[in-house]
């Protein structure tokens, strides 16, 4: 004979009602934190980290950021050894006036992405064009740098 706890289904235990809800708000609490892409989100300016493309050619490194409604003046660019840091500021102003009523509303925010680079590159070379809100670094990579295949010898 097999013995089963009894509980009345109309009465949520306390403590099993206290970790459900504390559940949700850890869970309520990460999506708003980690939210869109990577925590890019424009609209409400909780930028953290723009998305970004990395592709590896034989001879250099092509980045591409989306970077909507940030002019190419505001863009700030490092390279140091292996690491891409791309940081700025995004300034938005509205000001709209009809019969009756006027609405303003002005967003700053700032935002940075650190991108590790697979290759050392030569920091002196590297280019960077802005265009319809997506920013292109294109970083050459140092002579020598580039990947060869070890052949494997039977000891």
């Amino acid at each position: 004979m097999e013995l089963i706890p009894w509980r009345n289904k109309n009465r949520t235990d306390l403590a099993e009602r206290s970790v459900a809800q504390l559940r949700d708000e850890i869970t309520s609490l990460f999506d708003r934190f980690f939210g869109g892409p990577r925590g890019f989100d424009l609209g409400r300016l909780t930028e953290l980290a723009p998305p970004v493309e990395v592709r590896e050619g034989e001879k250099d490194i092509t980045v591409r950021a989306e970077l909507p409604g940030v002019r190419a003046e505001d863009v700030r660019i490092e390279v140091t050894g292996h690491l891409l840091t791309i940081g700025g500021e995004k300034r938005a102003e509205k000001d709209e006036k009809r019969a009756g009523y006027r609405y303003s509303e002005r967003q700053y925010g700032a935002f940075q992405r650190m991108v590790q680079l697979p290759a050392e590159v030569d920091a002196d070379r590297v280019e960077a064009t802005h265009q319809n809100g997506v920013l292109t670094i294109r970083l050459p990579k140092r002579p020598g740098t580039e990947a060869r295949r070890v052949k494997v010898r039977h000891a």
